[in-house]
């Protein structure tokens, strides 16, 4: 089976992003969960499709290898909110 590894896949792209991927792919979310909450329909989807969310903040220093045994990642990383960003 093929992993794919969505960084920062917790928000709306990502969301959209998993229902675009079919069901044959071993999913993983990364996010820091910044945001503060998680949709329901991410909830929803998360338990549906049995996939792994981790709690990782990619701000600090990540070792590459772990992200190595991936046969696809997504970069969805972004700061959220006008006041975060200014």
């Amino acid at each position: 089976m093929k992993k794919v590894l969505i960084l920062g896949g917790a928000g709306f792209v990502g969301y959209n992003l998993i229902n675009t991927i079919p069901n044959k792919y071993q999913i993983e979310v990364w996010d820091n969960l910044s945001r503060g909450k998680q949709d329901f329909f991410f909830k929803a989807i998360l338990k549906k499709r049995k996939i792994k969310l981790k709690k990782v903040n990619i701000n600090n220093k990540v070792n590459l290898r772990l992200i190595s045994n991936y046969d696809y990642i997504f970069f969805l990383i972004a700061t959220v909110g006008v006041e975060n960003v200014n």
